[in-house]
């Protein structure tokens, strides 16, 4: 393969390098690297006019309500909680699990604290450990998203605040951008309410009744926004079969760009991982693919990989360490 290295020196962030003739397309192609890539590593390069989407990686999976056995959950359950009450102890523990997996995120560890102050029965840190986490998850969605909505009448007032204390605020601005729909928008309504009475003075008040309904609009919510079986508006789910795919259309939806591509690797059609380390992308088609063509082409790749061995795989350049300088050796 003819190429030419431009190392720009250690003062670069970005290392360049070209190719004259790509094994892919034929085609002239230039690259750029950080500069911090570690010595002795090596770079894929792949070609540019391959159609690649996105491809969910990365998530949290919980099957541990499918896969235990009853007597060993409440085996669990009476070791943390204790054999007291325990009949409504799992009662309680069934209400906030089920089996399923979601996209990563900082809320997973705060859910988990929710429910446990739920399971053993402290009605009051649970319901306002349950609004608190909408409250936070909800300015998260705000701020992050923030950047893509410059043009909104409600960026003026938001732009330069850290937080959002007021729930209409936070629960319009979502609505408007489109991030949550009527049922999400009525259950923060819903949620807000609870949090009001559970802060200041009600007599009388059950905090049982309202500990059971927060978390599970807490968790709906989060549903909404991470639970990846209830996000068809945005994934192919299994239609590929085991493998799910971001939807071509919303790859530039500022949600998605915020929220899920982080989680997913940018593939071709063709795309098969090495158990030795790197990939290959044989068979890979020049030129724009529509997503129907994509799926089925990625169908008949898993079905038959051999029909597509071309020898045309990304080639692998070695990364040499000179000094304080990092170099892209040909092979």
């Amino acid at each position: 393969m003819d190429s030419t290295v431009k190392d720009m020196g250690p003062s670069c962030d970005i290392v360049g390098f070209g190719i004259k003739k790509c094994p892919r397309c034929g085609g002239v192609h230039e690259f750029h690297f950080p500069h911090s890539l570690p010595a002795e590593s090596t770079a894929y390069v792949p070609c540019p006019n391959v159609t690649r989407l996105y491809r969910l990686a990365g998530f949290y999976i919980d099957t541990t309500p499918n896969v235990l056995q009853d007597e060993l959950i409440k085996a669990r359950v009476e070791d943390i909680h204790g054999a007291n009450d325990l009949e409504k102890k799992l009662e309680r523990w069934h209400a906030v699990r089920r089996a399923g997996f979601w996209l990563l995120h900082e809320y997973r560890d705060m859910v988990e604290e929710v429910a446990q102050a739920y399971i053993q029965g402290l009605n009051y840190p649970a319901l306002t450990g349950a609004c608190c986490l909408a409250e936070r998850v909800m300015n998260r969605l705000v701020f992050s998203l923030r950047p893509h909505y410059k043009k909104s009448a409600h960026y003026k007032k938001i732009h330069r605040k850290e937080r959002l204390q007021s729930w209409d605020d936070l629960r319009r601005i979502l609505r408007d951008w489109k991030i949550t729909g009527p049922e999400q928008s009525a259950g923060i309504k819903r949620l807000y309410a609870l949090r009001t009475d559970a802060v200041h003075y009600v007599a009388d008040y059950d905090y049982e009744s309202a500990a059971a309904e927060a978390i599970q609009l807490t968790l709906q919510l989060l549903d909404w926004f991470f639970f990846v079986y209830d996000m068809d508006r945005i994934f192919r789910i299994f239609e590929i079969p085991g493998e799910i795919w971001v939807r071509a259309d919303k790859q530039s939806d500022p949600f998605v760009i915020e929220f899920v591509l982080p989680h997913c690797l940018k593939a071709g059609a063709t795309l098969t991982y090495l158990s030795e380390g790197g990939y290959k992308e044989d068979g890979a088609v020049v030129g724009e693919m529509t997503e129907a063509e994509f799926i089925e082409t990625r169908k008949a790749y898993l079905k038959k990989p051999e029909d597509f061995d071309d020898g045309k795989t990304p080639q692998q350049y070695r990364i040499e360490h000179r000094g304080e300088r990092r170099t892209f050796i040909v092979p």
